[in-house]
């Protein structure tokens, strides 16, 4: 999720791009970080319905607020209806159903309907489609303790029919979930808004929401162009699956992929406890209470469920099916490559869907930032962008320069009338659907949000900072010599970092790095005379040798207190088997440095002992580093706790031609 203002850290300001967002607007407090929108009056878009709002002040009064941070559930959960609580309703407010596809699979959802909706009443609708079971079985099936009651609550309050999706060979749907996000499972999509739509209390118009895996099928269901869906708020996506989270660099992300896969597997098995990491006492305990996935409402002895779980069975093992892969080109258990199931591989589709977008990323959520703002400048759909600073969904908040040691909740109520105020725009009659294009972003540090309608921003060059001896960062140069590194592979970024929230949302935390910069090779400037405003993507250039024929290259931007503590601020990968440099002409989707293809044709192992060139961009990035701090790069081998280490055997000896080294910063001038 995520949140928007371009105001100051002080006084008042006006809340501009009014047409562009497409939705009435107020004046704005300023505020940092966390209390950006509610509490400061600000972006609060259109009239958002009476349940939402009532929802949010909870939320500020610190008496309520849970259907606002239901907002953020990975893994909404729903039971069965209690037929007692329907009275003489024409529709049951929560239904189980299975609906065949083409091909006669039988697909999963939970139907939510609001609980005054008479017969000639027609509303648009939310859509959720997961592949972490769109629902879990509870032994109480008391409507009101659905753990998806209180988003429901909030859609239904606001209007809208809430659709939530079981996605093909997972969960209580039937097949087999070949890959993610196959042709299957989008086809299902598009079919699942048709059926929507021509329901009698339908008024034709779906627009679909998700975090993370969902967020993809939210995007991905403009693929088939399904008639009605008008509207996709893909929140934290990864658009470019294989560079942005699974092999950023072509390393492989390897944590995230085996502790995902093992997860998937399990809920696969419909095996709730193995899912929940439990077992003897503490699983038996569970299973009082939950029974793994919700089955339909006509599977009353669990039959249809079970045959639905064997064919999952046949599900390859994600870990087994990219631990084969290397290059881009690569295809995933013998299917569709890395490529082909990029999003920009759609980019005609999704276009000509007309679809508009509230699309949200965060500077420290894997590489997420990265792909809405090549998203921005590929496809040409109407969208709002919003980066912040916050974990993966943004249930917490992240700005290094605020939080090292623990994490505040995010303004979920804040993030919630933004979404809401999109929604109304684009399922009701009297909204005004988005027609601009704008991008609201935080800055790190400073507390900040800004509007641009480009990208990057208008005043952002790049400045270039030189290697120097004695690890000197220098404006000043370029400076003759080397320096030599021994790749330490005990270095790591920790567990609380920008790729370990990718799996359930915990906390971005980066403590003071002053320790982990002694296992690298660091080059760190003067006190700096100005505040320096870093905003775009950052370009480093290494000419270097080393004494194996692979490696991975990790280079960090930090900032440094006049204290001497260490604060992250992004990071660049590459496998040195993928250094080389393609025409960015020949890239799907917007690049923002050195076109790297990763496809095996272009693959380049290194020369032991020869010099070579590494060109490659850090992930973007808005910060303010202060007047008085320190600049500074360091320079691994190794994250070890997130990434396969490469090679897999010898321990690279690396030596730096300083002559030939340098990282190119995007620098905002007044």
């Amino acid at each position: 999720m995520g949140r928007h203002c371009p105001a100051h850290r002080a006084g008042l300001g006006a809340c501009p791009g009014r047409r562009a967002w497409g939705a009435r607007r107020v004046a704005c407090g300023v505020v940092p970080s966390s209390a950006w929108l509610v509490r400061a009056r600000c972006w609060r878009v259109g009239s958002v319905l009476q349940r939402a709002s009532t929802c949010c002040r909870a939320a500020r009064a610190g008496t309520g607020g849970h259907a606002c941070r239901a907002l953020n559930a990975e893994g909404n959960t729903s039971r069965m209806s209690d037929a007692s609580v329907l009275g003489s309703r024409t529709y049951p407010r929560n239904q189980a159903l299975h609906i065949p596809m083409r091909d006669g699979v039988l697909i999963a959802l939970d139907l939510w309907l609001p609980e005054d909706l008479s017969p000639d009443r027609r509303i648009g609708t939310v859509l959720r489609a997961t592949r972490y079971w769109r629902a879990r079985g509870y032994t109480d099936r008391a409507l009101e303790r659905d753990s998806n009651f209180a988003l429901a609550e909030v859609y239904n309050g606001a209007g809208f029919a809430y659709v939530i999706v079981d996605a093909r060979g997972t969960g209580a749907s039937f097949g087999t979930s070949a890959r993610p996000w196959s042709e299957d499972e989008i086809a299902d999509y598009g079919e699942v808004v048709e059926w929507v739509t021509r329901q009698a209390w339908s008024n034709g118009k779906v627009a679909t929401i998700g975090i993370s895996y969902d967020a993809n099928t939210a995007e991905a269901t403009a693929i088939p162009n399904p008639p009605g869906l008008t509207a996709v708020i893909p929140r934290f996506s990864d658009f470019d699956f294989f560079t942005q989270v699974a092999c950023p660099g072509g390393v492989l992300h390897n944590w995230l992929l085996q502790t995902w896969s093992d997860y998937v597997h399990h809920l696969d098995e419909n095996d709730v406890c193995a899912a929940a990491g439990l077992t003897g006492e503490a699983c038996a305990e569970l299973l009082t209470r939950e029974t793994g996935v919700k089955p339909v409402d006509a599977d009353g002895d669990g039959r249809l469920l079970a045959q639905a779980v064997d064919q999952h069975a046949a599900n390859p093992l994600v870990f087994d099916a990219m631990s084969r892969i290397t290059y881009k080109d690569d295809r995933y258990n013998g299917g569709a490559t890395m490529a082909e199931i990029a999003m920009p591989s759609a980019k005609e589709a999704i276009e000509r869907s007309g679809v508009r977008y509230q699309a949200w990323a965060s500077w420290l959520d894997a590489g997420t930032q990265l792909g809405v703002l090549s998203r921005f400048n590929t496809f040409h759909n109407p969208q709002q962008v919003v980066i912040g600073a916050w974990n993966h969904g943004a249930r917490t908040e992240a700005d290094p320069f605020l939080y090292r040691r623990e994490a505040p909740a995010a303004d979920s109520a804040a993030q919630l009338e933004v979404i809401l105020g999109f929604l109304r725009d684009h399922l009701t009659d009297d909204g005004t659907p988005l027609t601009g294009r704008e991008i609201r972003y935080y800055t790190l540090g400073a507390g900040t949000w800004r509007a641009t309608p480009v990208w990057p921003p208008l005043g952002s060059r790049l400045e270039r900072w030189y290697f120097a001896a004695g690890g000197l960062l220098t404006p000043e140069g370029p400076a003759a010599g080397s320096d030599t590194y021994t790749v330490d592979f005990s270095a790591s970024t920790g567990v609380s970092n920008r790729w370990h929230t990718q799996l359930g949302g915990s906390p971005v935390l980066y403590p003071n790095r002053t320790e982990q910069a002694q296992k690298l090779l660091v080059y760190r400037s003067a006190p700096l005379d100005v505040d320096l405003d870093i905003t775009g993507h950052p370009v480093v250039h290494l000419s270097v040798a080393s004494t194996q024929s692979d490696g991975a290259f990790h280079v960090y931007l930090e900032a440094v207190d006049p204290a001497g503590e260490v604060t992250y601020l992004t990071e660049g990968i590459l496998r040195g088997l993928h250094r080389a440099v393609r025409p960015a002409e020949e890239s799907t989707a917007a690049v923002y440095g050195p076109f790297h293809s990763y496809l095996r044709a272009d693959a380049a192992p290194l020369v032991p002992g020869q010099q070579t060139v590494l060109h490659f961009d850090l992930f973007p990035t808005s910060a303010l580093v202060p007047r008085g701090w320190r600049l500074q790069v360091g320079i691994a081998g190794a994250d070890f706790e997130s990434f396969e280490r490469i090679p897999a055997d010898g321990i690279p000896e690396l030596t730096l031609d300083r002559a030939g080294s340098w990282i190119d910063l995007p620098v905002m001038r007044e």
